[in-house]
């Protein structure tokens, strides 16, 4: 089977901070991946660099395809879209705004209806709020509507950025199950995320990061019975 996802060599500095160290990974169609690791450890940057938002060296093939020279706005054209952490939505737009920022590549009018009850039907709080503010909504809110934001494009592979970060332990519990249900629609995940007990729990594959290089990777099954894993990241 062709890899959705295949990275080879990935390397990323700031000036002279070496950010991220030749990491290679794959991401096969209908899986969920997780790249684990402590904060600094390289996680967003890797994510930034696949989805073309930093300069990288190294190769970056999607559906087949060399992209590292695309613009992150012809890698969304392609099926590849990214929720970045802490939520980041439009405060001073609606939540229909949001969306429609999102479907900004959607020019057919029944498309964007279709895509638009679709993350509805997911998110039912967002059709519920669909014309306040985004700022007046809560912080599990904001992460719906990143993700569904991020949705809107009906990406083929959706990069997630700590989706966990700062909400309240019943969020994370919710946000995670609607992961799983995205994957189970169709949708091929790579998170990035620091609760590396819910990232095992819910991806087939994982690769740890540290100090920008891939130190681990495996089935997460077994990388949760790893005795270096648990006692790093699992706090057992």
């Amino acid at each position: 089977m062709r890899s959705v996802l295949e990275v080879q060599n990935l390397n990323v500095r700031y000036g002279e901070i070496h950010a991220v160290k030749g990491v290679s990974l794959r991401v096969e169609k209908g899986e969920i991946v997780a790249l684990i690791g402590a904060n600094g450890a390289g996680k967003t940057s890797t994510l930034s660099a696949i989805m073309g938002m930093i300069r990288a060296e190294g190769s970056v093939k999607f559906m087949g395809k060399d992209i590292e020279r695309f613009s992150p706005w012809k890698r969304a054209q392609m099926g590849l879209s990214i929720v970045p952490e802490r939520a980041r939505v439009f405060p001073n737009m609606t939540v229909l705004e949001n969306l429609e920022v999102g479907a900004y590549l959607v020019k057919d009018k029944k498309v964007f209806k279709e895509r638009l009850e679709w993350v509805y039907d997911i998110f039912p709080r967002l059709r519920e709020r669909q014309k306040q503010l985004a700022l007046t909504l809560s912080g599990g809110e904001k992460q719906m509507l990143a993700i569904g934001r991020s949705l809107m494009n009906k990406p083929k592979l959706l990069l997630i950025d700590e989706i966990s970060l700062g909400l309240m332990p019943k969020l994370v519990d919710e946000i995670f199950q609607i992961l799983i249900k995205l994957n189970e629609s169709g949708i091929t995940l790579l998170i990035s995320e620091q609760n590396t007990k819910k990232a095992l729990e819910i991806s087939s594959r994982a690769y740890v990061l540290q100090n920008g290089r891939v130190v681990k990777e495996g089935p997460s099954g077994e990388l949760k019975e790893d005795e270096e894993i648990r006692k790093a990241y699992l706090g057992v």
